[in-house]
């Protein structure tokens, strides 16, 4: 058996990715459970896989994610690593596709992640900031 997975993304670029990595997204492990030689994900693009790879590559050794103990709300602002700081340096919308693809592809660690960094932006920004960006339609 072959220590790397092939993968198609939406634009039709195709990544070779180490199964040990691939096994963490639960989207593409079921393919490969099925045997499937190349797996498809129709809904992402490339820049965000390779964005996907990156960030999991670095992740891989982090224990399993665990949705009730990770996502409870608090009022601090939440702190990231200097690693994954320096990540989530993106535009606005590109991170906002990186997470429907990560959602797609059934990654909640990274979907989480965004997430506290988008609740960390709201949280730093006054309420006249965020009506005047969300309610009157500023990007």
């Amino acid at each position: 058996m072959s220590n790397t997975v092939e993968v198609e993304t939406s634009d039709g670029k195709i990544f070779r990715i180490n199964r040990e990595i691939a096994a963490k997204i639960p989207q593409i492990d079921e393919n490969i459970c099925f045997g499937n030689a190349r797996v498809p994900v129709p809904f992402v693009d490339s820049m965000c896989f390779e964005q996907i790879v990156i960030w999991l590559t670095y992740h891989k050794d982090d224990p399993p994610f665990d949705e009730e103990t990770q996502t409870k709300p608090t009022p601090q602002m939440h702190v990231f690593s200097e690693w994954d700081a320096n990540f989530l340096k993106k535009d606005h919308d590109f991170l906002q596709e990186l997470g429907n693809a990560a959602e797609f592809l059934g990654i909640a660690a990274m979907v989480d992640c965004i997430v506290k960094h988008f609740v960390n932006g709201i949280k730093k920004r006054q309420l006249d900031e965020l009506l005047d960006r969300y309610i009157s339609g500023e990007n």
